[in-house]
């Protein structure tokens, strides 16, 4: 039987900053009953990150190329074998180590039975207005294994122009124009499978490979099911960039967690998180 959910923590290696540090802590605390499950390569040994490990953790080693920048990073996430090692759970939770948990509301979201949640991204233009453009950040993500795992075998394309149509203007649009032709290959060409073709394409028109942009965007057209958090629930999940309007129009309630708190605006979060006067 599977267990419901793993919360799952890359590390790429042992230097982590005052924040990270007391993120991790922070984390490792409010999951004390979840199987926190660390990611990391070989050479980076869980036992000497200078903290309190939790009584049941597990470590998943994977090869050290995918721990070099945020593209390696992607392509592991994007790797059946990554979910693999995760099968015997529901879900998982990637939690970063720059991701700080608010409110003990784990299984509460593992019950909205979502394939996929994370932080909205949100836009700032230089006349201040702000723009929600769509769901959601991968840095902090709940995401279902099995539909996951199973988007990463599909061996069929599910095209839908409309869809397509209707994807983000800021995604890249070479991404999405190779969409079409790997629509119009693959009718032609039987034997190629749609989706390795359309990572391959991926890989190559998105320099920054965004693994997350993949999940939000383009893993519907490989599993028609697949299904991603509203807008309001993903504000209820997580803030990440502009959390001072985010916590207005979620009607000024902080969310389970934040990615990047003190990349973007700290001073709202040491504003509104009391446990932060420790590390200001």
């Amino acid at each position: 039987m599977k267990k419901d959910v793993a919360v799952v923590i890359h590390l790429h290696s042992l230097k982590l900053n005052k924040y990270d540090t007391f993120n991790i802590t922070n984390n490792i605390e409010k999951f004390k009953n979840f199987m926190i499950v660390f990611v990391c390569p070989r050479d980076v040994d869980v036992k000497k990150l200078g903290i309190k490990l939790p009584l049941n953790y597990q470590v998943q080693v994977f090869k050290k190329k995918y721990f070099k920048d945020i593209k390696s990073y992607s392509k592991l996430l994007l790797s059946k074998s990554f979910y693999e090692r995760f099968l015997n759970f529901k879900y998982i939770l990637i939690c970063q180590t720059d991701v700080l948990i608010l409110k003990d509301e784990l299984k509460k979201w593992v019950n909205e039975d979502f394939d996929y949640i994370g932080a909205p991204w949100i836009s700032k233009d230089i006349n201040n207005n702000y723009s929600i453009l769509g769901v959601g950040n991968g840095g902090f993500s709940l995401r279902k294994v099995q539909t996951h795992y199973n988007v990463l075998n599909s061996s069929q394309l599910y095209f839908d122009k409309a869809k397509l149509e209707a994807l983000p203007v800021w995604f890249n649009l070479k991404t999405i124009l190779s969409l079409k032709i790997v629509n119009q290959i693959t009718k032609i060409v039987k034997i190629i499978n749609p989706l390795s073709l359309f990572l391959w394409f991926f890989y190559k028109t998105d320099k920054y490979i965004n693994e997350d942009v993949f999940w939000c965007g383009y893993a519907a057209f490989f599993d028609p099911n697949y299904k991603i958090a509203s807008t309001q629930k993903a504000l209820e999940f997580s803030f990440e960039c502009e959390p001072q309007y985010c916590f207005k129009i979620n009607n000024k309630k902080l969310p389970f967690g934040t990615h990047k708190w003190y990349q973007y605006n700290k001073d709202f979060w040491f504003e509104n998180v009391k446990e932060l006067e420790e590390i200001k």
